[in-house]
């Protein structure tokens, strides 16, 4: 995915986890911290002399990750990185107090906070740093480097980043959807008024002129059958008004200059 002004971008509350009500966040997390509870047990990294302190430390990171996932977005930059960077040193004290640096796979923990909290392209280098000290440590102090663990990390980082940019490409989308379609029915809404103004504009303005010749005639006492054809005409023209205003809601209408100057030429000769 390529990078644009939004990898620099400080994510906002409104780009947060989408329209979903919270109750329905609560299991993800969750679940997730499941790996969290098996590395303090002791499942991966054997039996740890400090059982009470990977106990606290892990407590930390937790407190920590659900703070960025609920919170976090809510706080001013500052704030958002004085909690990650206590997550990270107490992802960094977890590999100390088991005495492995594979303990740093923790780390992908603050890396998923750091994705609700950080810009992406941020992210990216924390992962890609993360996963070059754990090479390094690991291999340094157990003589082979932990690849699996590195791998981890950097594809939290990397592909996390890219599920929540994506995600976020999608929320604009919609977001242009709606506003496209608000768009259309507004100028529908134009294109009637506009046709309606100028159907009934010119077809009143001969009705008009009609009636009010046969008026005329008819108190003059002059030539009856003249206003009775101009009432006709008014009569057969409010019909054809009508049938033009139909066809102009639904869109079938078109203005004609030959049919409006027919119109108006009709209206001058009355």
């Amino acid at each position: 995915m390529r990078d644009g002004p939004e990898a620099t971008a400080w994510p906002t509350y409104a780009d947060s986890l989408g329209p979903r009500r919270p109750i329905r966040r609560i299991p993800g997390p969750l679940v997730a911290l499941v790996g969290l509870a098996t590395a303090v047990a002791g499942a991966r990294y054997g039996h740890a002399p400090h059982r009470a302190l990977m106990l606290a430390d892990g407590l930390l990171i937790a407190v920590g990750f659900l703070t960025a996932l609920y919170a976090g977005r809510r706080m001013d930059p500052p704030t958002r990185i004085a909690v990650l960077a206590g997550v990270y040193l107490a992802g960094a004290a977890f590999a100390v107090i088991v005495g492995d640096p594979r303990g740093l796979g923790v780390l992908a923990y603050p890396i998923i906070a750091s994705v609700i909290l950080l810009p992406p392209l941020w992210t990216r280098v924390i992962g890609t740093v993360a996963a070059a000290c754990e090479v390094a440590l690991s291999w340094w102090l157990l003589g082979a480097p932990s690849w699996d663990v590195a791998l981890l990390l950097m594809f939290v980082a990397s592909v996390l980043t890219g599920i929540d940019q994506l995600r976020r490409t999608v929320a604009e989308l919609r977001a242009a959807r709606d506003e496209i379609a608000t768009l259309s029915v507004a100028a529908e809404r134009a294109r009637v008024a506009r046709d309606l103004h100028d159907v009934l504009g010119h077809s009143l303005t001969t009705i008009t002129v009609k009636t009010g010749l046969a008026r005329r005639v008819l108190e003059s006492g002059a030539d009856r059958a003249r206003a009775v054809a101009e009432i006709r005409d008014a009569e057969r023209l409010s019909r054809d008004t009508l049938d033009e205003i139909r066809a102009t809601v639904s869109g079938y209408r078109r203005a004609s200059l030959t049919a409006e100057l027919a119109g108006a030429r009709s209206a001058l000769r009355a």
